[in-house]
C-alpha cells in the first residue's frame, strides 16, 4: 500500500511540471499581488477574520468528520459487526453511489433553490437522519440489519453530498480577489480538522455500531450549531434578495 503514496507524489509533481510549462498566469499584469510574506499575511488575516468563510470552513470539518469515521470503521464494522466478508466491497460501493446522486441532483437543484436553502436543508436532514439512526440502534437487542444500517448511511451521505460543495463554494465567495490562500486555508482546516475527528470516531470502535452513529450525530449538531453562528440564526434564506420589480 506504501505505493499508493509514491505514486501519488509521482503525480502530483508531473501535475505541477505540467502546470507550470503550459498553464500561463490569466490574470492581467495590473491586476496582479506581489508574492511576498507580508501580502499572504495580510491575505490570511483577511480569511480568517470573515465571518463566513471561517464558519463554513469550521462546518465543513465538523462535517466531514463523522464520513472519515466511517470510512475508518467501516471494514471493521461490515467485517466483525455484519459478517459480510466478501461481500464488505458490495455494500461499500452501494452505499456511495448516494454521493454520486447528490453530486448530479446538486448541480441542477442549487441553480433553482440556491445554496443556502439546499444546503441548510440538507444539514438538518443530515442531523435528524442521524438522531433517528442511533435512537434505532439503541433501542435494537443486537446489532441492527445490515439493510437498514446501509439506508441510514447512504441517506447520510446523500445529505453531505448536497452540502460538501455549497459549504466551501459559501466559504469561498466573501473571498474571491484572494481566492488562492482562500482555498489553501479552508482546504487544511477541513482537512485537517476532519482528520482528527475521523480517527477519534473510529479510535472509539467496540465491536458496535455506536460509536460511529453517535459520531455522526454529535459532529452534525455540532456543525449546524455552527452555522446558525455564522448565519445570526437564520437558515434557509440567501442573503442577496433580488430586487423589486
Amino acid at each position: 500500500w506504501h505505493l499508493i503514496f509514491v505514486a501519488l507524489l509521482l503525480i502530483g509533481l508531473a501535475i505541477a511540471a505540467w502546470v507550470l510549462i503550459r498553464l500561463p498566469e490569466s490574470r492581467p499584469p495590473e491586476k496582479r499581488e506581489p508574492l511576498s510574506l507580508r501580502w499572504l499575511g495580510h491575505a490570511l488575516y483577511q480569511t480568517v477574520t470573515n465571518r463566513e468563510t471561517l464558519g463554513y470552513t469550521i462546518a465543513t470539518a465538523f462535517i466531514f468528520g463523522p464520513l472519515l469515521g466511517y470510512i475508518n470503521s467501516a471494514q471493521q464494522i461490515f467485517i466483525e459487526v455484519f459478517e459480510l466478508g466478501d461481500l464488505f466491497p458490495v455494500f461499500f460501493a452501494l452505499i456511495s453511489t448516494a454521493l454520486a446522486a447528490a453530486a448530479f441532483l446538486n448541480g441542477r437543484l442549487v441553480v433553482r433553490i440556491g445554496m443556502r436553502p439546499l444546503s441548510h436543508a440538507a444539514l438538518v436532514g443530515f442531523v435528524a437522519i442521524a438522531i433517528v439512526h442511533l435512537a434505532v440502534v439503541l433501542m435494537s437487542d443486537g446489532p441492527p440489519s445490515i439493510w437498514m444500517f446501509s439506508a441510514f448511511l447512504a441517506a447520510n451521505l446523500f445529505c453531505f453530498g448536497m452540502m460538501m460543495p455549497n459549504f466551501n463554494a459559501m466559504a469561498m465567495e466573501p473571498l474571491g480577489r484572494i481566492a488562492g490562500v482562500a482555498a489553501s486555508f479552508v482546504g487544511a482546516i477541513t482537512t485537517a480538522g476532519a482528520a482528527v475527528f475521523g480517527w477519534y470516531i473510529g479510535h472509539l470502535y467496540d465491536g458496535t455500531v455506536t460509536p460511529l452513529i453517535a459520531g455522526y450525530v454529535a459532529l452534525g449538531i455540532l456543525a449546524l450549531i455552527v452555522i446558525l453562528i455564522t448565519e445570526r440564526g437564520r437558515l434557509f434564506k440567501p442573503h442577496h434578495a433580488s430586487p423589486p420589480h
